[in-house]
This record gives structure tokens, sequence and C-alpha cells, in this order.
């Protein structure tokens, strides 16, 4: 009916505080009920965004059996945008973003896969964590599992020798 429900942080709102600039940008409710946002947040060492993931309870808390503190935060190197989570049958979920790379000068296309614990999972791609460049500026869209269990990523991207956007 529209009225906040107040079993979800006593008020039915919650906000949290992780210390520095953050800007969410992806929610997830999973089998099990329980929230996952996703975003990114500025590194105060590096002072460029990372991706980060929180977990909160059904009851709004940050559920802390997710990485030991109910988030956590993943570094591409350069700025990373965390645009996209999906969670996969088996309980993992997947971010994608993009990042951009001041060496490169152009951004691509970033992945990452966690465990349901909230770790990341070294099974994909060796650490964790996939880019995906494909010569140009990679800008992510959407992000699906197909059936076989594949990942389909779809976006867009600047192609220096055309001039143009085309899709990716």
């Amino acid at each position: 009916n529209g009225v906040l429900d107040t079993t979800f942080d006593g008020d039915g709102k919650v906000q949290t505080d992780f210390g520095t600039s953050s800007n969410i940008s992806s929610l997830i409710k999973q089998t099990d009920g329980k929230l996952v946002v996703g975003g990114y947040i500025q590194n105060p060492s590096s002072g460029n965004h990372d991706f980060i993931l929180a977990r909160y309870a059904t009851n709004g808390a940050l559920d802390t059996a997710f990485d030991g503190d109910g988030w956590i935060t993943t570094d591409f190197g350069g700025n990373d945008w965390l645009d996209e989570i999906i969670q996969q049958p088996n309980g993992k979920l997947v971010a994608v973003g993009d990042n951009f790379n001041s060496a490169t000068g152009h951004c691509d296309f970033q992945l990452a896969r966690f465990l349901p614990s909230g770790i990341l999972d070294t099974t994909f791609g060796g650490d964790g964590k996939v880019s995906t460049d494909s010569g140009g500026d990679d800008c992510d869209e959407s992000l699906i599992q197909q059936a076989d269990g594949k990942l389909l990523l779809v976006g867009f991207g600047y192609s220096q020798t055309s001039g143009d956007y085309d899709f990716q």
C-alpha cells in the first residue's frame, strides 16, 4: 500500500555509511530474501572508484556473513563503476561494470564473481575478475546468464577507427 515496512531496520529504510563517498546503482533480491546492493565507492588511498557490494538481511541489518562485515570492495585499477549484479542458480553473484584505465585512455568491461560468502571466486578468471577490451571504449548495458550457464554481456563501444558508437 506504499507505507514503509517498519520491520525493515525499525523505520522501513536503511542508510549505510561506508566511511567515504559511495553510490549504489544496482539492487537484487536473493532467493533467500536478502538484498544485495552494488555500485562504487571512492578508495581513500587512491582517490579512484572501486566496485562495492553490500548484503542486507531481511530485517535491514548488514549481513556480517557476507565478507565478515556485510560488504566488500573490488579494485580493477583505475576508476571502476559497478552497474549491475545478477545471482546465479548456485548462489554466486556476478557484478559487471566499467573501468577507466588512464594507461590506455579508454574504458573496458569489468566482471567480478563472488561466492555466496562475499569473497571473490578465484575459479572465475583466476582471481575472481575478468576484463574485456575491444580496443576502444566499452560500456556495459546488461548482463544475463543463459540456460547453458554462460554469461552474456551487451553494451556499446566507441570505435576509434570509425569514430562511431557500436553495439558490443
